[in-house]
């Protein structure tokens, strides 16, 4: 019952340190005194289970440990056989890059949407790049060497109405409304 007293942060606190007055047993022990489950795995199968994710998921396991970044990285088949890879990012680097999200084209679902908008949007804003909400693609206007083609590319795309500028994405044709401080930093 006195259990019930302690804020979480107390029980969390003693249950990492595997406190018996706190309520865990022998049995029950810190994540960190475990090693992480699918390090049991055999390699073959956890590249395996890679196969089956998406380019922006892998990014993200490169994230959560260095043991899965190195995996992921070694085996080059897994990241430019994603879904969402930026093919042509990733074939025409003579140096095979670390997975970035440079080699990001698309994004698979709302919950992928989401953690880029909260991790990656301002990089690709600034960059030139900006991104449909609807299908998760995202064109890159930097690359395009000249200029004159640059803003023809740019005008074709948008169109202004009232005052307001719109973008209109080449692929799902979905208009969104863009800022004036957006607008300045993609031209």
């Amino acid at each position: 019952m006195s259990n019930l007293l302690l804020s979480s942060d107390d029980l969390a606190r003693q249950w990492q340190l595997g406190d018996s007055n706190g309520g865990t047993s022998e049995s029950c022990r810190a994540p960190s005194q475990a090693p992480f489950p699918v390090f049991a795995l055999p390699a073959e199968l956890r590249c395996e289970v890679y196969s089956f994710c998406s380019a922006f998921t892998l990014l993200q396991l490169t994230l959560a440990s260095p043991r899965i970044c190195a995996e992921i990285n070694t085996h080059p088949t897994l990241i430019r056989d994603s879904f969402g890879c930026n093919i042509a990012k990733y074939t025409h680097n003579t140096v095979r890059p670390a997975h970035s999200v440079d080699l990001i084209r698309f994004l698979n679902g709302d919950d992928e949407l989401r953690l880029y908008c909260e991790q990656f949007h301002h990089q690709d804003c600034l960059k030139g790049e900006h991104e449909c909400m609807w299908c998760w693609q995202w064109e890159d206007t930097k690359d395009v060497e000249d200029e004159m083609l640059r803003a023809k590319l740019l005008a074709k795309r948008s169109y202004r109405a009232g005052g307001t500028d719109y973008d209109v994405c080449e692929v799902c044709l979905h208009v969104r409304k863009v800022c004036r401080e957006d607008w300045n930093r993609i031209t």
